[in-house]
């Protein structure tokens, strides 16, 4: 039997809407930390509520059309998002235990993490760390993460950085990345009914996000 955590899931096939700006398609989603959805599936409308699956597959979209820059910004943001979704479900079912909480504690503490409990305030590097120490995902997810992280760090802080991208690299990279997107979605398996994308206004207020208007 193939483990779950290692095989190969298929991103769905989607691609951007290119009326936010043609040189940088991710402007919108970027600035509204993922809330407000950028993708078309169909060509009758855009600019419509999607789930976050379909997401994803504007990630690999924009990994196929060779727009790293974009793509590794929102599959950063997007990893973000589910992971804090998950520990946010783990920790509504109650599940976590005192240990866990322990855990969480001293990782928020580690990254200077003044509210704990305001999930979605944690940086991405506290997200991954608590998602392996949970063991949500395994060594090599985190990896895949982490490198995903330094890679959008390194574009931000340095101007020229986005035009000297290691291809080869990047595009490694999101490759992993969009598959540990695809098998986070799928967790915690007993409430992946409950919170499937951006329509659950509460799920994001909980987040500490504000939720724009419909």
């Amino acid at each position: 039997m193939e483990d779950c955590v290692f095989k190969y899931r298929e991103p769905p096939k989607v691609t951007w809407c290119l009326d936010y700006g043609d040189d940088r398609p991710s402007n919108v989603i970027v600035i509204a930390k993922g809330l407000t959805p950028v993708l078309s599936v169909t060509s009758e409308r855009s600019n419509i509520l999607i789930p976050d699956f379909v997401e994803i597959g504007g990630i690999e979209d924009l990994r196929k059309r060779r727009l790293f820059f974009d793509a590794i910004s929102i599959a950063c943001i997007h990893a973000d998002f589910q992971g804090k979704r998950v520990i946010a479900l783990l920790k509504k079912e109650g599940s976590l235990s005192s240990e866990d909480q322990t855990k969480i504690k001293n990782i928020c503490k580690k990254f200077n993490v003044r509210q704990p409990n305001r999930i979605g305030k944690w940086p991405f590097a506290c997200v991954i760390e608590v998602l392996f120490s949970l063991r949500i995902i395994s060594k090599d997810e985190y990896n895949v993460l982490n490198d995903l992280r330094e890679l959008r760090n390194s574009l931000q802080h340095r101007i020229v950085a986005k035009y000297s991208i290691e291809l080869t690299k990047a595009d490694r990279i999101l490759k992993d990345a969009i598959q540990v997107l695809l098998r986070l979605r799928e967790l915690p398996v007993g409430l992946i009914a409950e919170i499937s994308g951006y329509e659950y206004e509460q799920f994001w207020r909980d987040l500490g996000y504000k939720v724009p208007n419909p």
